[in-house]
């Protein structure tokens, strides 16, 4: 009965919504991501109980779960994380189940449309992108570099950060921390510079 109620109030919610949606592409580690979810605020954290969406953030859910067991995939933030998860309930079990397939590190209301996410638990990144109702971002250190009469400070980014710059424009130089070089931008690709 528990569970009848919490899933009526999540349909109705889901309903009342409006229909903003973001559709997912690029996901190759766990393509059943690859999908369009609905803005759905409100709906589905009052039965997951193992992670809580961020105040003042939306959350998107790719059907309403209805019956049990149940599986439904979500786009939402929780603590300053972006993720692209699944909650599962199976026959018998007495709470939800929560597994993240990605998470993207944005301070923002809504997810960003094109980032380089992190897989699960892992350092690996995809592009993913996002069409829809979501947010651009650029690497906010992108703007820090600073001149000085004898020195000249490039913006300092992981290769992640490098990944996620949308747009880059031909001739964009950046120091790679991850791997200790200068990249340049040649026009399709980011390369590191070699003293050659």
């Amino acid at each position: 009965m528990k569970y009848t109620l919490l899933i009526l109030a999540f349909i109705l919610s889901f309903i009342q919504s409006k229909a903003q949606t973001n559709t997912v592409v690029g996901a190759t580690t766990t393509p059943a991501v690859n999908k369009t979810y609905t803005l759905c605020n409100g709906c589905g954290f009052s039965y997951t109980t193992v992670e809580a969406k961020d105040a003042g953030t939306d959350s998107y859910f790719d059907v309403p779960a209805s019956g049990i067991p149940f599986d439904q995939y979500q786009i939402y933030r929780n603590n300053g994380q972006w993720k692209l998860a699944r909650v599962a309930m199976c026959m018998g079990c007495t709470s939800p189940q929560t597994f993240i397939y990605y998470k993207v590190t944005a301070n923002t209301s809504k997810p960003p449309c094109n980032a380089s996410w992190i897989v699960g638990n892992t350092a690996n990144a995809e592009n993913i992108a996002l069409t829809g109702d979501c947010v651009n971002l650029a690497p906010p250190s992108v703007i820090a570099t600073t001149i000085l009469p004898n020195v000249l400070t490039l913006p300092q980014l992981t290769a992640a950060e490098i990944a996620a710059i949308t747009l880059p424009q031909k001739g964009m130089i950046v120091f790679d921390t991850s791997n200790n070089c200068l990249k340049l931008y040649n026009g399709t690709a980011w390369a590191c510079m070699s003293t050659n």
